[in-house]
């Protein structure tokens, strides 16, 4: 869902929010990085070689539908949020990391916030019931994406220095399908053809929510975010952006020492 209208020449070769949680899986050995993670770790070099991105995701039904979405949720948020989805954001030490989420929210706690609209009503539920039933880390455990969404908004809060994250999952009523199908009109006619397969679809051919129904449209999921995963995940990735110019990835290490972070001995 980010690719759409953001500049993939900031974003090709690094490691970015939206796939970073791949870096987060391991081995059976439970330290080495596991097949996700190398996978994800050699298509960088691939793109950093080819001097572009290898792939884009603009054309299944459930990218346009979450983009699509996404300009809804943005209209019906209050103005304590600001709206920056189309902005990379490169991190200042490592600029071999970045991230592009949707925006801020300025409150009493700086907030990181990422839209979700699932494409099916089996994951929008599974998204509210496990976060009514044990909040954010039920999702990651039962919702087959929650853990990579857990990771997005821990990189996001890295790179937007936030101490707070909201998931932001959205499913619109049925009333609401007419409208969002007027937001075809807006769209850039760059992008417009990844939207054509919604002249043709139904609204049974959509998710949607009946207002009698006990779930409701937005649902703002908001959880602190641990300063222990914030250094987890920045050793993560400072130990696989050595993995490309190191031949041996299992040999490094990351060791706490006196409360601070190390990558093969160096400070991060």
């Amino acid at each position: 869902m980010k690719n759409m209208g953001i500049d993939n020449q900031m974003r090709y070769g690094r490691f970015t929010s939206s796939n970073i949680g791949d870096l987060m899986t391991l081995a059976t050995n439970g330290k080495d990085f596991g097949s996700p993670a190398l996978t994800y770790i050699k298509t960088r070099g691939m793109e950093r070689r080819l001097r572009r991105s290898i792939g884009k995701d603009v054309d299944a039904k459930e990218t346009s539908w979450g983009h699509l979405c996404e300009k809804r949720v943005f209209d019906m948020l209050g103005t304590d949020y600001n709206v920056d989805s189309k902005h990379t954001i490169i991190h200042p030490k490592y600029p071999f990391w970045a991230g592009s989420p949707d925006g801020n929210r300025f409150i009493a706690e700086k907030t990181v916030y990422d839209c979700k609209a699932p494409f099916t009503l089996l994951s929008f539920c599974t998204f509210i019931d496990a976060w009514n039933e044990g909040g954010i880390n039920a999702i990651r455990k039962r919702h087959k994406s929650g853990n990579k969404y857990y990771w997005q908004l821990v990189s996001g809060a890295i790179l937007t220095d936030s101490d707070w994250a909201e998931l932001i999952v959205y499913c619109p009523y049925l009333h609401e399908l007419d409208d969002i199908r007027l937001l075809l009109a807006d769209m850039p006619p760059e992008e417009s053809p990844a939207y054509r397969w919604m002249d043709y679809a139904g609204n049974n051919d959509l998710p949607f929510l009946l207002p009698e129904g006990e779930y409701k449209n937005l649902n703002i999921l908001r959880f602190p975010v641990p300063q222990a995963d914030k250094d987890l995940l920045t050793a993560t990735v400072v130990k696989a952006e050595a993995t490309l110019t190191k031949p041996t990835p299992s040999t490094l290490l990351i060791t706490p020492q006196d409360g601070i972070m190390m990558v093969e001995g160096v400070k991060i």
